[in-house]
């Protein structure tokens, strides 16, 4: 799945999340890194003054000036065509003004929408047709079309480790708990991702690794089909 990933530079888990779905096999849209080389800092434009607090503030007219710098314009567009581009906007929380604004349009345009309260925040009437979620675990199984009833999930480090695993769309359960890699909607193949001990044929599996998948932990025994 094609993904924009909505937040803030200053939020500190957009790194995190860009490389965490980036691992379990979804392309995404990092704005901080466009592939157009498109970023850029609001000096660039020659307008932008700091304010007591350090951040970057205009009046009117330097506004106007700024976002009719071509460096300014290219961003937008860049992003803009970002969200286009994609399938699904996920929102991390902390975020601003612009993060809001890119959600929005996503719903506009039809997309799947989730915001991934990776902090707490005040409640948004506004973000009414998101997903809510509270996990990496359940970001990742609301883009794979999967809402869990029991939203208690593993820990991020076990998360992580079965991100690595079975990116099928099997939705088995490893154990008592979701296996996050199965969410995903892919086409399951037994010998690529090893969750299964039978192949396509129903016939033994030669490549089956019962220590592969991390996120079964090798217990579950079942086929991936």
């Amino acid at each position: 799945m094609k993904i924009y990933l909505a937040s803030s530079w200053r939020n500190p888990h957009q790194p995190r999340l860009v490389e965490l779905l980036r691992r379990v096999g979804h392309e995404v849209y990092d704005f901080r890194n466009p592939p157009d080389k498109s970023g850029f800092g609001w000096e660039q434009t020659g307008q932008v003054r700091r304010g007591p607090d350090g951040k970057a503030v205009v009046n009117a007219r330097e506004y106007r000036d700024t976002l009719a710098h071509p460096i300014a314009r290219a961003g937008y567009e860049a992003d803009r065509g970002g969200i286009e581009w994609a399938d699904a906007c996920v929102f991390v929380a902390p975020a601003g003004r612009s993060a809001s604004w890119e959600l929005g349009y996503a719903t506009a345009l039809g997309k799947l929408v989730v915001v991934h309260l990776a902090e707490e925040m005040e409640p948004e009437l506004m973000f009414f047709e998101s997903m809510i979620v509270g996990s990496d675990a359940e970001m990742i199984a609301a883009l794979g079309g999967v809402v869990l009833e029991d939203p208690a999930m593993p820990p991020p480090d076990v998360v992580e480790a079965m991100a690595k695993g079975c990116t099928s769309g099997c939705g088995i359960t490893c154990g008592d708990r979701p296996c996050a890699g199965c969410m995903q909607g892919a086409p399951c193949d037994s010998t690529e991702c090893h969750c299964g001990e039978t192949d396509d044929n129903d016939e033994p599996d030669d490549d089956w690794d019962p220590n592969a998948c991390p996120g079964c932990g090798g217990n579950c025994h079942v086929a991936c089909r």
